[in-house]
């Protein structure tokens, strides 16, 4: 049986690579990328994590620093990294007809049967090509199993005479490296397994691959000891793209500052629902029934929940005909504020939930309902999806949402979404 080869690409600190794309001027500088209401440093250049800045770091408590060396900060633009995280995964498909993407910056390919004569040229080829079409930077790692590719995207990384790809060509060069892999460092091992390990002896990836594989699953699990069989280059961890409908979807942001309007809070619910109804259509589903939560800052008697500093309170509405067509979602989590909404209260965030999700080819008329009509909400979604995947997201939305959204998370710091909005193209001055 031929042996497997698997090439995975990692794109080199992804935020902060997208961030550069459009302003040349910030390659070589610090930047750090921050979370929903500009709260924690969710993503670092290589120069910033020199500085020592933590990931998920508080921004206020590290803003000294940050002045003193003239770090770059930027409020999270998921509408720029989306797109060109698209655009890189969309090239890989001219490298393989088998590309699993496994998160927004990292994508296998199996080239198992691919004509290539030298795997070393081959990642050479993706990592220039991605460059110069999408200006991403990216790492190159090929191997014969997933993780033993996972660890050679990190050779690729580390070492500049790589020159950010890797290829390992042979067990002995395996085995090289593994010897200098701390047991932390393999792809999917935790801290748990990480302590258990060193109790019993196990300090290196090479000393895992090398475990007596019995005593391993008896002590583990199957999930340790297909990343022992993985490490002796024998391929066990299959497609690791989510291509698993999702049963719940939810769609949840903190406020810019606290509300005590219903108004507001129904412009925040309606929303999420558009976001999560969107996500709904994408994987072809319909759902069941509507949730929404509303936290508050103080502990109330009609709380279902209460923590130390906040407190939640929800409601659930099953829906007659279930569906994806969004003024209906958003008619039905504004009947569950309704029923939640305190006056007098001050609130720090919502949450809608879609659950009870079904695969849309299940839809069926209501015995009490026939007068749904399917087909023309249908037309009305198709449409609105198209506009906006074309124009830009949110180019149209229903009125519920509000136009000003005072109460937004704040993303004071956003660079322009160039790619996605007509509105915040790059101007060129001649």
């Amino acid at each position: 049986m031929k042996q497997k080869v698997f090439a995975l690409i990692d794109c080199n600190n992804f935020f902060a690579s997208c961030e550069r794309v459009f302003n040349p001027a910030l390659v070589g500088k610090p930047i750090a990328i921050l979370s929903n209401n500009d709260g924690c440093i969710i993503a670092r250049s290589a120069e910033t994590k020199k500085l020592g800045i933590p990931m998920g770091a508080p921004f206020h408590k590290w803003k000294d620093l940050i002045e003193q060396h003239n770090v770059k900060v930027f409020s999270a633009n998921f509408h720029l990294y989306g797109d060109l995280s698209n655009r890189v995964m969309n090239i890989l498909g001219d490298f393989a007809p088998d590309v699993q993407v496994y998160s927004i910056d990292e994508a296998f390919l199996d080239i198992t049967n691919l004509k290539i004569d030298d795997y070393k040229e081959f990642a050479s080829k993706i990592k220039k090509t991605i460059m110069k079409w999408t200006g991403v930077p990216v790492s190159v790692g090929i191997a014969p199993t997933k993780t033993l590719a996972k660890i050679a995207t990190e050779e690729a990384k580390q070492f500049e005479e790589n020159k950010g790809t890797y290829v390992f060509n042979n067990e002995t060069e395996i085995d090289n490296v593994l010897k200098q892999l701390l047991v932390y460092e393999i792809w999917g091992i935790g801290y748990n397994l990480t302590k258990f390990m060193n109790s019993n002896g196990i300090y290196t990836a090479y000393d895992l691959k090398q475990a007596d594989e019995t005593w391993l699953r008896a002590k583990t699990s199957v999930t340790v000891q297909r990343t022992q069989f993985e490490l002796r280059s024998i391929h066990c961890i299959e497609g690791v793209e989510n291509k698993e409908i999702k049963k719940h979807i939810i769609s949840s942001r903190s406020f810019s500052h606290k509300v005590t309007e219903l108004n507001e809070l129904k412009e925040s619910v309606a929303s999420y629902i558009g976001r999560a109804a969107e996500k709904l259509r994408k994987q072809n589903s319909i759902c069941s029934y509507v949730g929404v939560s509303l936290v508050t800052f103080q502990k109330t008697s009609s709380s279902t929940w209460y923590h130390k500093n906040y407190s939640y309170k929800s409601y659930f509405m099953s829906l007659d005909t279930p569906t994806d067509y969004t003024p209906d979602l958003i008619s039905a989590a504004e009947s569950c504020v309704d029923k939640i909404f305190i006056k007098g209260l001050q609130y720090k965030k919502s949450l809608v939930e879609l659950g009870g999700i079904l695969p849309k080819n299940s839809q069926k008329v209501n015995l009490f309902d026939q007068n749904y009509k399917f087909r023309n909400k249908n037309l009305v979604m198709n449409a609105y999806d198209e506009i906006n995947k074309t124009w830009g997201s949110s180019t149209i939305k229903t009125a519920s949402m509000g136009t000003k959204q005072t109460w937004k998370a704040k993303s004071n710091l956003m660079s322009p979404r160039y790619t996605t909005s007509w509105d915040e193209l790059k101007v060129i001055e001649l």
